[in-house]
């Protein structure tokens, strides 16, 4: 846990995000700190600072630029998005991947809800609620022995060696509340 978190009553040390707070409290130190020493020292030296913090900057923009634009990442999200097509975009998915859904909700236009494998208790969400089954990371029906009993007889829209698409609909389809009334003659 970091000192900013004795002065702000947020859950930094479980959500990260949640010190974003801090940067604008760094950099007017930064600035401060920069200033002082941008004083104290003569010409050249300023110069052949600014360098350094600009080849600094450029490496670290290249650095994220790759990043972001891998062909692992490009792949990914052109995953996503033939998900979204072959369910119809559907908003009853059920998802299985490791970020727990956010990815195929984004890219793929889908509304579902993630099966977290890793959670206490390992059961499934009720999925006469869902149409799809949607497994990003097909190794995980090799090592998750629960979702291997689970698809088990389903059938499989799509499979890939990225992501498998199973259909939900036939075998735990949404049973009717009330019977429906015979007609009278």
């Amino acid at each position: 846990m970091s000192p900013f978190a004795l002065t702000f009553s947020t859950y930094i040390h479980t959500n990260p995000y949640y010190s974003l707070q801090l940067i604008p409290i760094l950099s007017l130190a930064i600035g401060v700190l920069a200033g002082s020493v941008l004083q104290r020292v003569q010409t050249a030296a300023r110069v052949a600072l600014f360098g350094l913090v600009a080849i600094v900057v450029a490496i670290a923009a290249l650095k994220s630029h790759s990043v972001l634009t891998e062909t692992h990442t490009r792949q990914t999200i052109a995953d996503y998005r033939r998900i979204g097509q072959i369910t119809g975009h559907t908003t009853r998915a059920m998802i299985v991947d490791r970020e727990l859904g956010t990815p195929a909700i984004y890219w793929g236009w889908i509304v579902g809800h993630g099966w977290d494998l890793g959670a206490y208790p390992r059961t499934p969400p009720d999925p006469a609620k869902f149409d799809f089954l949607v497994v990003e990371g097909v190794d995980q029906l090799a090592t998750a022995q629960g979702l291997r009993h689970f698809v088990r007889g389903l059938p499989v829209v799509a499979r890939t060696s990225r992501y498998a698409i199973f259909d939900l609909r036939g075998r735990y389809a949404r049973k009717p509340l009330l019977a429906p009334r015979p007609k009278r003659p």
